[in-house]
């Protein structure tokens, strides 16, 4: 569920995304993002956070679970902990 949208936030400091594109078999985030929920569908898991029961109050306490050496410390942007949140709404 976070490839896509993690990988939309990165692609501003990651030089040419066509590699990553192409190592998933897509030319977009929004693409990949399709193909991955298509891919979920078809195995009967929920593409939502909602769905596993996570709520919007969830968000602080599940950005800084996030926080953890060796989940965030390796990505090319940083990702504040708004950055985190917005991630999350967009998979609610």
């Amino acid at each position: 569920m976070l490839i896509a949208p993690v990988m939309a936030v990165n692609m501003a400091a990651v030089e040419d995304m066509r590699p990553l594109f192409a190592a998933y078999g897509v030319a977009s985030v929004e693409a990949l993002e399709e193909k991955i929920n298509g891919i979920l569908d078809l195995a009967g898991i929920p593409h939502g956070i909602s769905r596993w029961g996570a709520e919007r109050g969830d968000f602080p306490l599940l950005s800084m679970s996030c926080k953890t050496k060796g989940r965030i410390d390796n990505n090319p942007v940083d990702l504040t902990e708004e950055t985190i949140v917005k991630i999350l709404n967009s998979i609610f």
